[in-house]
């Protein structure tokens, strides 16, 4: 599933005290891609109970990073821990019988929601 990244690269501004010449110094910094990596297809049983693993998303290992569902998720059936990336079922009242496809937009963020990366996770109802 193809996956999307943004310019995390910001300029940095720094200040020269010392020398003969006294002034403002520009340095561009390149910050790694917010990446998420995979996986992005899982499966749970209709049966399962409220807490129940569904899978793991994967992404760069940079830190202050968080995981987040921002769509596909109305009804609360699943969760996602901001920091592992695991996703659970939350609410399995609707989770669906077997055939039940859920997409779930993931998105991966620095902790200020400036950069991200998001992903379609394909849960399938077995």
């Amino acid at each position: 599933m193809p996956t999307s990244s943004q310019d995390c690269s910001t300029d940095l501004v720094t200040t020269i005290l010392d020398g003969p010449r006294p002034g403002t110094a520009t340095t561009r910094v390149d910050k790694k891609n917010v990446l998420i990596t995979g996986p992005a297809s899982f499966t749970v049983v209709n049966n399962a109970s409220n807490g129940a693993a569904v899978g793991t998303m994967t992404a760069d290992a940079n830190a202050a990073r968080v995981f987040s569902i921002t769509a596909g998720n109305a009804q609360g059936v699943f969760t996602i821990n901001a920091s592992s990336g695991a996703i659970t079922v939350l609410s399995n009242t609707n989770l669906g019988i077997a055939g039940t496809i859920h997409r779930l937009t993931v998105r991966y963020s620095l902790t200020n929601d400036t950069a991200f990366d998001e992903t379609v996770a394909v849960v399938t109802v077995t």
